[in-house]
């Protein structure tokens, strides 16, 4: 996994990266990790819900791999990787 790098690095062109936002009230007790992505319009957004943030990351680091696949490059939000071709297994 790859360490935490300042905000001002992270992608804005609408790829989901996890991003950490220190608590505003109490920080030493609570820290969050969100998935998040850029939009041009309004900012950083969540990527579950697409809502602005309330508040700025301060780091971030790429998205892990799913569970049980390699790491590729993540695609930007709003565009789809092509699907891999999937053997038919059904007909000869």
């Amino acid at each position: 996994m790859e360490p935490w790098k300042p905000i001002t690095s992270a992608p804005r062109d609408g790829s989901t990266v996890l991003a950490y936002l220190p608590a505003q009230l109490d920080p030493d007790r609570r820290q969050d990790v969100v998935a998040i992505f850029w939009d041009a319009a309004c900012g950083w957004s969540t990527a579950y819900s697409g809502a602005r943030l309330d508040s700025e990351p301060t780091y971030w680091m790429p998205l892990p791999p799913p569970p049980g696949q390699a790491a590729a490059p993540a695609a930007p939000r709003g565009r789809r990787r092509s699907p891999s071709p999937r053997p038919n297994h059904l007909h000869p």
